[in-house]
């Protein structure tokens, strides 16, 4: 075996021990009901996760070692099995990968595409009930928040909304409604265009998420 080759395996060995290090300890303060310890434990194993991703960047391959683990027979992880484990491991991340955050956006809005472009982060969406989109969705922004916090900053999020009904029963029917939100200062502005070809521009306010 070449000596590249070599580095790798104690690498990825090593990376696996990890995983199976900090699910050792939860199950450890698990079954010893201690709340003090417990939160203790939560702490340094999160500290641990957060050098290892600042070096290894496993955000969206770590299930690898969690997979690894069980085949290597480590017992916590045997017994926690692969679905809690990734789901603890994901706890103590505390925030989506791109793609995840994607994903979860789009279960938030129906036919939503999202792109992000410098420092901000446009959404765009449809949907055939505008009313339940005259706030911008609170649960979306604070997952962004955590994204912009842990992987790169995002100062603003654009939603943009198309309604699509079928039925517009008069002339003053909002056709699209526009969230502008600064994540940086906590305020946001909507605008509403309706059928008619109205604009309505709403003032800055505080929002909070």
């Amino acid at each position: 075996m070449s000596k590249p080759d070599t580095f790798v395996e104690c690498k990825d060995e090593l990376l696996m021990k990890c995983f199976a290090i900090m699910i050792d300890n939860h199950w450890i303060a698990s079954q010893l009901q201690d709340t003090d310890y417990s939160r203790t434990i939560e702490l340094s194993n999160r500290s641990f996760l957060m050098q290892i991703e600042k070096e290894y960047h496993l955000r969206e391959s770590y299930m690898d070692y969690i997979h690894r683990a069980i085949e290597n027979g480590e017992s916590s992880v045997c017994t926690m099995g692969f679905n809690n484990s990734c789901q603890y491991i994901e706890r103590l991340y505390d925030y989506r990968s791109y793609s995840s955050l994607v994903q979860y956006i789009e279960s938030r809005y129906d036919n939503a595409t999202v792109e992000q472009k410098d420092t901000r982060l446009y959404i765009h969406a449809t949907t055939k009930c505008v009313r339940n989109h005259l706030r911008p969705n609170i649960e979306v922004l604070r997952e962004i928040l955590k994204y912009s916090k842990a992987v790169t900053h995002v100062n603003s999020v654009i939603i943009d909304i198309n309604n699509i009904s079928d039925n517009p029963e008069h002339n003053n029917i909002i056709v699209t409604i526009k969230h502008n939100v600064s994540l940086v200062y906590s305020n946001w502005r909507v605008t509403e265009i309706r059928l008619d070809g109205t604009r309505t521009d709403s003032k800055s306010q505080f929002i909070s998420f």
